[in-house]
C-alpha cells in the first residue's frame, strides 16, 4: 500500500514538470499542461494513477500553499480599493451561471429540484486556477488581478448561501431566512474577525520568532501551522479552507519577515501546488 502510493507520487511529481516545461517553452501556462498531465495519467488516460487519499492530501497542502504565497503579495488597501468592482464581477459571476444553469435543466426536462442544483453547481468559482494562472503570467500585482481575486473570495460566500438554499428547499421544502442570513454573518465574520486580527497581531509575532528563533525552520513551520489553523477555522465556518489560507497569506504577507516565510516556503510549493493541478485532470 505505501509502495503504491509512493509510486504514484514519483509518476505525479514527475508528469507535472516534464508538462510545465512543455507547456512554458511555447509560452503556454505550466497550470495548463499540469491539468492536462493529470488526465494523461488518470482513470481517463493511461490510468497510471488513481485520486488516492494521499494524492487528495498533497493537492489539498497544495492549494492552500498556492492561496498563502498569493495572499502574501497582495496588500489588503489594494484589495479594498477594487472592493466595489470586485463584488460587482462576484454578483455577476454567480448570477449568469446559476440562471443559465437553471434555464438549462429546465430545457431538457429535469425537475425544479435538480434544476436548481445544476445552476448550483455552475456557480463554483475556483480561486486556486485563477491564482496560478496570474502569477504565472506574472500579473498577481496588477489591479485587474486584485480585482479578479477578491471576487473569487465573494464568490465563494455567495456560492455558498446559493448551494444553501438550494440544499434546504430540496431536502425540505422551504428556506429560512433567518438561516441564510446566519451563514452570510458567519462567513462574513470569519473573514472580518481572522483578517483584523490576524494583520493586528500576526505581523509582530513574526517578525519575533524571525529575529530570536534559533531552529532553522522554526519560521516557515509556524507560518505553515498558522495557515493550516486558518484553513481549517474557514471550513468550520463553512468556507473553503483556501480561502482561510488567503487570508493568512494577507496577514503574513505584512510582516518584515515576509519575504523570508516567502523564500523558505518557495520549495515546499514547487513539490506540492503540482499535485493539486494534476489531481484535477485525475
Amino acid at each position: 500500500m505505501v509502495s503504491h502510493a509512493l509510486l504514484d507520487i514519483l509518476i505525479v511529481l514527475v508528469a507535472a514538470k516534464v508538462a510545465a516545461e512543455l507547456m512554458e517553452r511555447i509560452n503556454v501556462p505550466a497550470v495548463v499542461g499540469e491539468i492536462l498531465a493529470g488526465i494523461l495519467i488518470g482513470p481517463s488516460g493511461f490510468d497510471l494513477v488513481e485520486n488516492s487519499d494521499v494524492l487528495r492530501v498533497l493537492a489539498e497542502i497544495g492549494v492552500i500553499l498556492l492561496l498563502l504565497e498569493v495572499g502574501s503579495v497582495l496588500e489588503l488597501g489594494e484589495l479594498a480599493a477594487v472592493g466595489k468592482a470586485s463584488l460587482s464581477v462576484a454578483i455577476i459571476g454567480v448570477a449568469v451561471p446559476f440562471v443559465g444553469g437553471a434555464a438549462f435543466g429546465e430545457l431538457i426536462g429535469m425537475s425544479g429540484e435538480e434544476a436548481l442544483f445544476v445552476g448550483a453547481a455552475l456557480t463554483a468559482t475556483s480561486v486556486g486556477i485563477t491564482a496560478r494562472v496570474l502569477g504565472d503570467l506574472k500579473a498577481l500585482t496588477m489591479a485587474e488581478s486584485r480585482t479578479v481575486l477578491g471576487a473569487a473570495v465573494a464568490d465563494d460566500v455567495i456560492g455558498l448561501v446559493i448551494l444553501t438554499v438550494v440544499v434546504r428547499l430540496a431536502t425540505s421544502g422551504s428556506v429560512s431566512v433567518a438561516g441564510v442570513l446566519w451563514i452570510v454573518f458567519v462567513a462574513v465574520a470569519f473573514l472580518a474577525i481572522t483578517a483584523a486580527v490576524g494583520i493586528r497581531f500576526i505581523p509582530g509575532f513574526f517578525e519575533w520568532i524571525a529575529r530570536f528563533s534559533k531552529s532553522s525552520g522554526t519560521l516557515v513551520a509556524l507560518a505553515l501551522a498558522f495557515t493550516l489553523a486558518i484553513a481549517e477555522l474557514a471550513e468550520v465556518a463553512k468556507l473553503a479552507p483556501i480561502v482561510g489560507a488567503f487570508v493568512a497569506g494577507l496577514a503574513l504577507g505584512r510582516s518584515a519577515a515576509s519575504d523570508r516565510i516567502r523564500r523558505e516556503l518557495q520549495p515546499v510549493g514547487h513539490l506540492f501546488i503540482p499535485v493539486f493541478f494534476l489531481s484535477i485532470g485525475i
